[in-house]
């Protein structure tokens, strides 16, 4: 398995909007390493001291049989430092992370929106019970439900809410933020259906292998039978 070492450069995602389809990432590189603990240099524009306490990724690149392949993990942005110890003559500004998760193969490429049909084998849960998948990217999920579960849902805007994404075979439980937009576009059946925008806040490597993996997939699939995306 590939791991990280001093001097090494690194990809800082430090945020992700799934709505507007955005995805901050900035470059570092690794100071020092001890167990699960970083020593990043400060990024480029600077983190300020907002992000301490919250979640980032971690990517980085790493050579196997002579070609590329990207890494990443999940980690916690501990502490901001002003007066690093680089080495005995010089102080830099650095970050102290720690990592949350395993490292695994790992995809910067962040919103591949699609409109996928039923019967693609992709599926989501909400309070146990599935709900209609309008569009869906790595970040996130438009959904539609009854006025009744749908409701709900106004009890956790900007909370966070489990959920059940089913691909193909494989459960990912994980946490949503429930955003609740004006979609007048969507917005069908007077009143009886509601629309719902959610964000997925706890991502991992696997997560957003596996199901970008499927999107590009169901792509090629409504390509080759000549539908829109």
């Amino acid at each position: 398995m590939a791991q990280l070492r001093p001097g090494m450069a690194i990809s800082l995602v430090v945020n992700s909007n799934a709505i507007r389809e955005i995805n901050d990432i900035r470059s570092s590189t690794v100071y020092d390493q001890e167990g699960k603990k970083l020593i990043i240099a400060q990024t480029e524009p600077m983190m300020l001291s907002d992000y301490e306490g919250k979640p980032v990724t971690v990517s980085f690149l790493t050579q196997e049989k002579g070609n590329p392949v990207r890494y990443g993990f999940q980690a916690k942005v501990i502490k901001l430092l002003r007066d690093y110890s680089l080495n005995p003559s010089q102080q830099v500004p650095a970050i102290a992370l720690v990592q949350r998760s395993l490292t695994e193969q790992y995809n910067l490429r962040m919103f591949y929106r699609i409109q996928p049909p039923s019967d693609f084998g992709l599926w989501l849960s909400v309070f146990d019970q599935p709900v209609n998948i309008i569009d869906i990217s790595i970040g996130g999920a438009i959904v539609s439900a009854s006025s009744d579960l749908a409701n709900r849902f106004k009890f956790e805007i900007e909370g966070l809410l489990n959920i059940t994404l089913i691909i193909d075979d494989e459960h990912f439980n994980l946490q949503a933020k429930i955003k609740r937009l004006p979609l007048p576009d969507y917005h069908r059946g007077g009143g009886a259906i509601q629309m719902v925008a959610m964000e997925f806040c706890d991502r991992t490597p696997e997560l957003d292998r596996t199901l970008g993996e499927k999107i590009l997939n169901i792509q090629r699939q409504l390509r080759s039978k000549g539908l829109e995306i």
